[in-house]
């Protein structure tokens, strides 16, 4: 049996090539789990630098889904991206922003897997040490009104 993407994991930028470059760098051992799906939604960068053209050509080799059209902005292409996610989870991580090294997929899932939240995340400082995590429990739609 497959198992299911858990994690699509949804980069958005703009002319941010070298942003990109780190965070495609952050990500290489996560993208090796087949539970976890790359997402970049790019608002058409000018790809007539060289530096740009080998950056978005090896993102566009290592994403499941690479989009390349002009956009409304951050906002309207965070909701492209997720619109063609596949993973019960979605994780936004902009161009420029990195995972932290020890990121543990199978501890997330693990944490997933027993609560079931609708909202996980956890804050790190600058020096790399973790300032906790938290997660929001489901709740009954009737909460909403």
């Amino acid at each position: 049996m497959v198992n299911p993407i858990l994690l699509s994991v949804i980069t958005v930028h703009l002319d941010d090539c070298d942003g990109l470059g780190r965070t495609l760098d952050s990500l290489t051992s996560l993208l090796k789990s087949n539970q976890v799906q790359w997402l970049v939604v790019d608002g058409e960068s000018d790809a007539r630098l060289e530096s740009h053209r080998a950056i978005l050509k090896s993102v566009q080799d290592q994403a499941d889904v690479f989009i390349s059209e002009p956009d409304g902005g951050t906002y309207d292409a965070m909701n492209k991206g997720t619109g063609e996610a596949l993973g019960e989870y979605v994780l936004y991580l902009n161009a420029g922003d990195q995972l932290h090294p020890h990121f543990d997929l199978p501890a997330i899932s693990a944490e997933l897997s027993e609560k079931s939240p609708v909202m996980l995340w956890g804050s790190y400082d600058e020096s790399g040490k973790p300032n906790g995590a938290q997660n929001i429990a489901p709740r009954p739609p009737a909460w909403l009104w």
